[in-house]
C-alpha cells in the first residue's frame, strides 16, 4: 500500500522534532543540576509533545473551500473524446470547457480521506474512472483513458439458392485462429477487436466450395455471406 506524505507536514515535524531536543536537553541539563530529575524527565516529555505538535500544525497550509478539478477524456490513441459524461463519487458541478471539463467540488462534501473518484462514460466506449486526493491544490487536473467497446459481428453464410449453409468456417482476415463454424441455421457471431462503425473483412470456407471474402461495416444488422460451389 503507498503512504502518501506531504512535503510540507514532514518538513514542519522534523524542524519541531530538533527544537524540541535542543529545548528538552537544555531543560533536563538545569534541572539536573538541581537534583529534581523526575520533574526534569516529566517536563522534557511534555514540551517535546507540545513542540511537535505546534510544528505540524504551523507548516501545515490550510485547504481550500473549493475545489476545480480539471478534466481530460482521451480513447486509447491519446485522442481526445467529447462525446463524454463526466462526474464525480461526491457530485459537485460539471461544467464542458474548451477541451474537457472541470468539477467544481466543495471541500465540505469530502469524505474524511479527501479521497473523490472521476468517471467518464460514453456509448461508443467502456466506462473509466481515475482517484485524486484532493489536499492544498485547489486546481487539480487528471485524464481518463477509455478503451473503445469491441462490437460482435453476426451473420449467416447461405449458398445460391439462399439456403442455410451450416459448418462453414468464418474468420475475420487477420485473425484466423478465432474462426467459429456455422451452426445448423448457417450463423455465426464473431468479435471484432472494433467498435460498431469499423469495416471489417471477413473470410468464409467451406469445402466444395470457393472460399468468399466479403467486407462488412459493423452494426446491430447481420451480414451475409453467399457461398458458390467449386467449378460453377
Amino acid at each position: 500500500m503507498d503512504v502518501l506524505v506531504r512535503p510540507d507536514t514532514l518538513a514542519g515535524t522534523v524542524f519541531a522534532a530538533v527544537m524540541a531536543g535542543i529545548i528538552g536537553t537544555a531543560l533536563w541539563y538545569l534541572v539536573t543540576k538541581r537534583g529534581r530529575r523526575r520533574w526534569g524527565a516529566g517536563a522534557v516529555i511534555v514540551i517535546a509533545i507540545l513542540v511537535i505538535w505546534a510544528g505540524q500544525s504551523f507548516s501545515s497550509p490550510s485547504r481550500p473551500d473549493l475545489y476545480s478539478v480539471s478534466v481530460s477524456v482521451t480513447s486509447d490513441s491519446r485522442r481526445p473524446l467529447n462525446n463524454v459524461v463526466v462526474s464525480s463519487s461526491v457530485g459537485g458541478e460539471v461544467k464542458q470547457r474548451s477541451g474537457g471539463w472541470e468539477i467544481v467540488i466543495p471541500s465540505a462534501t469530502l469524505p474524511t480521506d479527501r479521497q473523490v473518484v472521476i468517471r467518464a462514460e460514453s456509448d461508443a466506449f467502456n466506462p473509466g474512472s481515475v482517484q485524486v486526493v484532493l489536499e492544498n491544490d485547489p486546481q487539480p487536473a487528471v485524464t481518463i483513458q477509455l478503451e473503445p467497446r469491441l462490437a460482435t459481428l453476426r451473420g449467416i453464410v447461405r449458398d445460391e439458392q439462399a439456403r442455410a449453409v451450416p459448418g462453414a468456417r468464418v474468420h475475420l482476415i487477420g485473425y484466423s485462429a478465432e474462426s467459429v463454424l456455422t451452426d445448423q441455421q448457417g450463423a455465426f457471431v464473431l468479435p471484432t477487436h472494433g467498435a460498431e462503425g469499423q469495416e471489417v473483412r471477413v473470410r468464409a470456407e467451406l469445402n466444395g466450395f470457393e472460399s468468399a471474402d466479403q467486407y462488412h461495416v459493423v452494426n446491430s444488422m447481420p451480414m451475409t455471406i453467399k457461398l458458390v460451389k467449386e467449378g460453377q
